[in-house]
This record gives structure tokens, sequence and C-alpha cells, in this order.
């Protein structure tokens, strides 16, 4: 049967002899662990899915993507035989194509999405999986999401043509637009974060025919019951504590973040929790007489610092991108009981479905509600909270179903 395999992988290689192996051709240890891998998949009693996106062994993670990832990897489960593939940071020709067995029914796939022959085999690959997961539509190179028969999801996490024109990059946001058209044509279903992703897909593509699964980002252990403190607002004897936990992109508005920290840093005390502390400071312009903690901690510290915070900041602007996102943070605040403090109300599907807030306008005057007023917005956002938690149960089950796995 090895044979055979092996005759499969260099008869499909033949039919690209005058465009693969003419500028990057490919190496026999590629072609063997190709054959391995396509052996193990034809001996095994499981289904098979690629999934184009990083794997993440621990959902211990504070990057957004890669706490998508690894949420989306505990609701398929481990019935079916998951392949990852994730091209390498850096693209160059001198980059390996790699397989490595993780788990017993679980590989990874690093590869260069700019090679001919990377893409190729790939295609080898995805020949003999049932689905195709696809984490965002810079997950894969289009050429190995339309060119098979396999059950292609795609998963939009963001607007992603809409970021590159957020950051002033028109050139990227053309060929995001042209790949993720493309891409969107050829999908079966579209999973998105939030139903005003939806409505965003809808209203950009109507004639789009594809179903739709909403699955917000939502951490499973966030399903348990909170042990947040209820006495925490106390000005009497301290500063309310605000916490900002999340990245350093541009629609996060960090300058006003840091404007805020300037002007009301004494009358508030601030953690900032960021990737990359050394960024946040550049060109902040906040005095050293004023004093905050900037870290960027682990994600069991940054539940410690929710449990003791008053407000958190999100201070993004009306945006596609914004509107249609689902923050990984935001449903951490609301966890925690944590109050926003919102430049946009347009955030997701939060304030549709009843989200309390503070506004940015009114905290920078440093109003902001007394001890009994947080009460209660923490009691409606807990409720909040809870039908994103119905919203993502449904979800997980339409997707366990479209891969054959909700009767197990």
């Amino acid at each position: 049967m090895q044979k055979n395999i092996t005759r499969i992988v260099e008869n499909y290689f033949s039919k690209f002899n005058n465009i693969v192996t003419r500028f990057s051709p490919m190496l026999k240890e590629q072609k063997s662990q190709i054959a391995n891998l396509i052996n193990a998949l034809k001996s095994s009693s499981l289904k098979s899915i690629l999934i184009a996106g990083p794997y993440v062994s621990d959902i211990d993670v504070n990057d957004g993507y890669q706490k998508r990832a690894s949420i989306v990897d505990t609701v398929i489960g481990n019935f079916i035989v998951k392949i990852y593939a994730w091209p390498y940071d850096k693209q160059n020709d001198s980059v390996d194509f790699i397989i490595e067995q993780k788990k017993s029914n679980t590989y990874v796939i690093r590869y260069n999405m700019l090679s001919l022959s990377h893409i190729a085999s790939l295609n080898i690959i995805i020949k003999q999986c049932s689905y195709i997961y696809c984490h965002s539509i810079a997950a894969i190179h289009e050429r190995n999401f339309t060119s098979n028969c396999a059950i292609k999801i795609l998963d939009l996490h963001g607007a992603i043509p809409e970021e590159f024109r957020m950051a002033g990059n028109n050139w990227l946001a053309l060929k995001a637009s042209r790949k993720e058209a493309k891409m969107l044509r050829n999908a079966n279903t579209i999973v998105c974060v939030s139903n005003a992703m939806v409505d965003h897909i809808r209203r950009k593509y109507p004639r789009l025919n594809s179903d739709f699964i909403v699955l917000p980002i939502l951490d499973p252990r966030l399903e348990k019951k909170n042990d947040y403190p209820t006495n925490r607002l106390n000005t009497t004897k301290s500063n309310p504590r605000v916490i900002y936990a999340g990245g350093l992109q541009i629609w996060q508005n960090i300058p006003l973040i840091q404007d805020l920290i300037i002007k009301t840093g004494r009358s508030f005390d601030y953690t900032i929790c960021v990737p990359n502390p050394a960024a946040f400071m550049h060109n902040s312009g906040i005095p050293n007489d004023v004093h905050f903690v900037l870290s960027s901690c682990s994600t069991k510290e940054l539940c410690q610092i929710y449990k003791k915070s008053d407000f958190g900041l999100l201070l993004r602007d009306d945006s596609i991108v914004n509107e249609v996102s689902c923050p990984t943070k935001l449903a951490e605040y609301l966890y925690f009981g944590v109050i926003p403090v919102l430049r946009s109300t347009k955030i997701g599907d939060f304030a549709r479905l009843g989200m309390k807030f503070v506004r940015y306008d009114e905290f920078k005057l440093k109003r902001v509600p007394s001890k009994e007023e947080c009460e209660i917005i923490r009691s409606v956002n807990m409720k909040v909270l809870k039908k994103l938690q119905i919203e993502f149960q449904a979800g997980r089950k339409k997707l366990r179903k479209l891969i054959c796995i909700e009767a197990i």
C-alpha cells in the first residue's frame, strides 16, 4: 500500500513538472513525509480535517487570534484526525516543508506559502481530507482553498480588507478584498464571531449562498461560576482601579489610553497588560511622576488583576473593523465584573444584547458610577455574557454536526 501511495504522490507532481519542478523542486524527504501522512490517514478509521491556522497546545494564551484557534480546537474535539497547516512567519525559498506529529491524531505542517511546490504538496494532503477549516483568509493560499473537493469552512475572525484600509495600505486592502471574495464564493460554510459580521458579509456579498454559523470568541472556562469580589469600588480608601488588556494594533487607540493615564493617572490606578510594554511606552509622553503598572502578564496573572479591577478600557472607534468584532478581552471583562469604558458602542453584538458601560467622554472627566450603580451594571452584564454563552453553544453544536461528530 505504501508503494501505491508513493506512486499517487509522484503522479500528482508529474502534472506540475512544467511549473513546480522547474522553479522549486520537491525534495525526496518532502515526498516521503507526505506519503507517510497519507498512509496514516488512509489507515485511520476516523475522518480528517485540515485546519489552516496555528496549532495552540495551551488555551492559556493572551493573543486573540491564537485564543480563537485554541477554542475551535476544543470545539472540534479529538474524534477526527486534525492536520494543522501554518505558513512560516518569514516566507523564503529556503524554508522546508515539514510535517510533525504532535499527538496520535494531530499533525502540524509548516510550509512556505510562496513556494509552488509547498502549495502543491498541501493540495495532495487536502485531497485526502474530508474538511478544510480556515482561520481567516490570510491563513492559506487561495489555490489550496479553492482547488479541491473537501467541505470548506471559512472562519472570519475579523474584516481583514478593512483592517488594511484602516492602516492606510490600500494596495493590500484591494488584494485582500479579491482573495476574500474568491474564498467566500468557494466556502460551504462561513463561521463568524458575531451576528454583526454576518450582516456585514451579507451586505458586502448579497449573492452569497453559503451557510453561516455564529461562534463568538468565548473561552469555555468562562462558563464556570465566577468568583469576582462584589465590594471592590471604595473611593474613600483608594482610587478606582482601571485595566487595559489587549494588543497594540491601530484600532485599539493606544494614544487615547496614554492620554487618559496622563490626565487621570492621579485619580485612577491603571494597570496596562500588553504583549510589548516597551512599544506601549514609545513616544507615550507619560511623565515620570504618573505611576501605573505596565506588564506583559500571563493568563493566570491577568485573571488575578481582573478580580481587583473596577473598569476596563476598550477605546475603539466607529468602524467596520470594530463593529464586526468579538474582542476576547471584552468577554473577560464582563465575566470578572470589570465595567467596560467605551468610546464606541458598535463592538460586535455586545451593545445589541444590552451591555452596560461607561462612556469614554464621561470617564476622562472622572465621572464614574457609584458603588451601587456598579453592582447593577455588573449584574446586567453577566446576563449579556450568558446570552453570548448560549449563542456559543448553539454555534458549537452546528459546527460539530457539520463535521459529523455531534452525535459522538
